[in-house]
């Protein structure tokens, strides 16, 4: 249930209501002549209307809480009834109310209602409070003759007032005069039942609106001490006055509700000069201010609305709602002093809380101690320490000595002579720093002796965390400088982690070192000394070094530079990197002046392009002859190999290039191949004459390597001839020497033995040729004898001789001819 809306009608009040949530249904029950003349008690019924937001009437049990007021808003409450689970039906429901006699005593009275579901949730109150008006009853009562009242006592019953005490006289000792219900008589206590004087044992049965110690006319209440006074109270037009301690102690004339509490003597009196101030003792204090209060003391003055001193000597709260908590010469308020002479100024709702001579002088401000502190700006704060001064608004010290916050929000944690000008800027501690930029911050640290400052972050959100005398300039905004000595960040976003005299640029950083700068945009010093690193550029640490090229790096090492873009020294002494590109990875005396060339070792120049020169420990230089070129000097031999058996590689006598497949070039320039028999395997023969027969078959030409041009020219087969020829190596792009090699011997091998085979032949033809050649021969000495015997010879005779020696000749001639071939 979010609201009630509740129309109330009630017999024996009759309620004015102009809630918005309550709505008068007036109902009169008709009472008989013979009801009107009964004893009426306290108790009267109340009728109401319970509805909901948009106006439905409630059904079911709820519980009310009815509470009496002596105002409509605030006041105080005097009386309540609550009554649970009453039923409501259809909205309507009905209660008896009883808050006893003593809640009406003829001054007006407000009801309040709240109401919940019976037994569960918070109780809803609605307002406003409705005011009881009088009820005919009521208005019988201003009227009623002494007849038709009870309890009247017999002096009375007469209707005449003339009962007096003046003609009872109680002279007896111990005796005075008491009422005893019915007349006045003499007694010794408060027996008689009148209560007509106060007992040095005390007294019962009185009440508090009827029964009282004092005066009824307009004259002071005195009570003394040993016939001195000791506490006046004082009738005022409004609230009375209190006045204690010495009796010259005073209020001024026509202030009303003042007290002092005590103190005071001659020549040193409280006084109280405004309405409801208060001074609770001590001697020579004022509370001058309206509702002032000075606790005690000697000497204080609370002179602004609600101000207030607890204690101490000379102080002075002078503006609204101001407080000095103790201490000596203290002032909260904007005052001057003049060996503790104050003149009231504005700083209202400020607090001195103790210390000595301390001015809180801001609107709002406080010190919470120390000596000479001052807090000229509004809802400034000074925690304590010696001669701090918070001048911006909302600014705070936390202690130390002569420290300054000028900026808005400034802070100064402690430490000496700090000062904090800029806004919402930060000084942790230390001595003689300043952070000037809004937001900066300076954690500690300070001054040594060697310049006119500590730290300074002079930039916006710029922050100094500890050292002495760095400085981050007002351009620097953002930049950090963590410690150190005299380091500088110079522009936005610098950083100095560390070291001495190192400077940082632009989104630059120096990690460390001595005198490094990283004096372009986003370039990085990491250490050492002397380092300079340029724009995008980075220094590792190492000594006088120079990263000067964009994106440039020099890992350490001393003397280096690299000086074109995206160069690299790793390291090393004296090395030069200055091709676009370039690394030298360290050594000595190494140059990179080729784009994307790298010189490493001794004295390597790698001068032109895309140039790798190594050089070994010999002190000479090693000059890349072209560009694109792999220059190595090692005296001692390379070595080339894979694997992880050869820890430690060997490079034998007369071997200058060695490799772990046991293929080597010779001091001499010989390229030997590995062919140890160990290994190799899966031994096969070979037809040297079926090689020889593809090798006179296999296409030879002369041919220009496309890389090379067509002015040089080579000889051979080309690589996807000679696989299909003999299916040798691992692909069909490519012929081994050692293939081409073996080849070739099979070749001179079938050679060798077909020349071996066609010598034996031609022994044998040469052989039988002799033969032939000495038969034809004595053929020729017979014919010739016969020709000389006969004279002539016949062709018969000869013919089978001629056709021998023809076949013979023939069968030599071709003979010759092969071998020839």
């Amino acid at each position: 249930m979010n609201r009630f809306i509740v129309t109330a009608l009630f017999v024996g009040f009759l309620v004015a209501v102009g809630s918005l949530f309550f709505r008068a249904s007036p109902r009169v029950a008709a009472q008989s002549p013979t009801q009107a003349a009964t004893s009426q008690g306290t108790a009267f019924t109340y009728q109401g209307q319970l509805r909901d937001n948009s106006g439905n009437p409630l059904s079911g049990a709820y519980d009310f809480q009815f509470t009496l007021h002596d105002a409509a808003t605030g006041g105080n409450q005097v009386g309540s009834v609550t009554l649970n689970n009453v039923s409501v039906t259809n909205g309507s429901f009905s209660v008896q109310l009883d808050f006893g006699s003593s809640a009406f005593d003829g001054n007006a009275r407000w009801l309040e209602i709240a109401v919940r579901p019976a037994g569960s949730g918070s109780y809803t109150t609605l307002t406003p409070r409705q005011a009881l008006t009088a009820t005919p009853y009521a208005l019988y009562s201003l009227k009623a003759p002494w007849g038709g009242l009870t309890g009247v006592p017999s002096g009375f019953a007469d209707g005449v007032d003339n009962d007096t005490l003046s003609t009872l006289s109680c002279s007896s000792s111990g005796q005075v005069a008491e009422w005893n219900g019915s007349q006045w008589v003499c007694g010794t206590d408060d027996t008689g039942g009148g209560g007509s004087f106060w007992s040095l044992t005390g007294n019962a049965g009185t009440n508090s609106s009827t029964d009282f110690l004092g005066t009824t006319d307009n004259v002071t209440l005195t009570l003394a001490v040993s016939s001195t006074t000791a506490l006046r109270l004082e009738p005022t037009a409004g609230t009375p006055n209190l006045i204690g301690g010495y009796s010259g102690n005073s209020v001024a004339s026509g202030v009303v509700g003042a007290t002092i509490a005590g103190g005071g003597g001659s020549g040193v009196v409280n006084q109280v000069t405004a309405d409801y101030a208060v001074v609770g003792g001590g001697k020579n204090n004022t509370a001058s201010g309206t509702a002032a209060t000075v606790g005690g003391g000697v000497g204080n003055i609370a002179s602004d609305y609600y101000t207030t001193i607890s204690g101490g000597w000379s102080n002075i709260a002078g503006d609204t709602s101001a407080t000095v908590g103790g201490g000596s010469c203290n002032r909260a308020g904007n005052l001057t002093q003049a060996t503790c002479a104050h003149t009231p100024d504005t700083g209202r709702w400020s607090t001195v809380s103790g210390g000595i001579n301390n001015l809180a002088k801001g609107y709002a401000s406080t010190v919470g101690g120390g000596v000479k502190n001052t807090t000229p700006g509004d809802q400034s704060t000074v925690g304590g320490g010696l001669a701090n001064d918070a001048t911006g608004i909302r600014s705070t010290i936390g202690g130390g000595w002569e420290n300054t916050t000028s900026g808005y929000a400034a802070t100064v944690s402690g430490g000496f002579n700090n000062v904090v000008q800029g806004n919402y800027a930060t000084v942790g501690g230390g001595f003689d720093n300043i952070a000037n930029g809004a937001g900066a911050f300076v954690g500690g640290g300070g001054y040594n002796g060697t310049t006119s400052s500590g730290n300074q972050a002079l930039a916006t959100a710029s922050t100094i965390a500890g050292g002495y005398n760095n400085v981050i300039t007002p351009t620097a905004s953002y930049a950090v400088v963590s410690g150190g000595q005299n380091n500088t960040a110079v522009s936005i976003g610098a950083t100095v982690s560390g070291g001495q005299n190192n400077t940082a640029q632009l989104n630059a950083t120096v990690g460390g070192g001595s005198n490094n700068k990283a004096g372009g945009v986003f370039a990085t010093v990491g250490g050492g000394s002397s380092n300079n690193a340029l724009a995008f550029a980075t220094i590792g640490g190492g000594d006088g070094n120079t990263a000067s090229g964009s994106r440039a790096t020099v890992g350490g090492g001393g003397s280096n530079t690299a000086s074109d873009w995206y160069t690299t020294v790793g390291g090393g002494y004296s090395n030069d990197a200055s091709g676009y590109a370039a690394t030298v990875p360290g050594g000595y005396d190494n140059t990179a002046a080729g784009d994307y060339s790298f010189a490493a070792g001794r004295r390597a120049k790698a001068n032109h392009n895309g140039t790798f020169v190594w050089g070994d420990s010999t002190n000479a230089d090693i000059n890349s002859p072209a560009a694109d070129t792999f220059i190595v000097r090692a005296n001692g031999g390379i070595w080339f190999g894979k694997g992880t058996t050869d820890i430690t590689p060997t490079i034998g006598s007369g071997v200058f290039i060695n490799t772990s497949t046991g293929a080597h070039l010779t001091t001499g320039g010989v390229w030997t191949n590995a062919s140890d028999r160990n290994a190799k395997g899966d031994f096969q023969p070979v037809d040297p004459q079926a090689v020889l027969e593809k090798v006179a078959q296999l296409p030879i030409t002369t041919w220009s390597y496309k890389a090379e041009g067509s002015a040089v020219r080579h000889m051979g087969p080309t690589a996807q001839d000679f696989y299909a020829a003999f299916g040798l190596g691992n692909s069909d792009t490519s012929i081994t020497t050692v293939d081409a090699d073996g080849v070739a011997l099979a070749a001179i091998q079938g050679l060798y033995r077909q020349n071996q085979e066609q010598a034996k032949r031609i022994a044998e033809l040469e052989a039988q040729n002799r033969r032939q050649q000495a038969q034809i021969a004595a053929l020729e000495a017979r014919l010739d004898a016969l020709e000389r015997g006969r004279g002539w010879v016949r062709l018969p005779d000869v013919a089978p001789w001629l056709g021998l020696g023809l076949l013979a000749g023939l069968v030599l001639a071709r003979r010759r001819k092969e071998v020839g071939r």
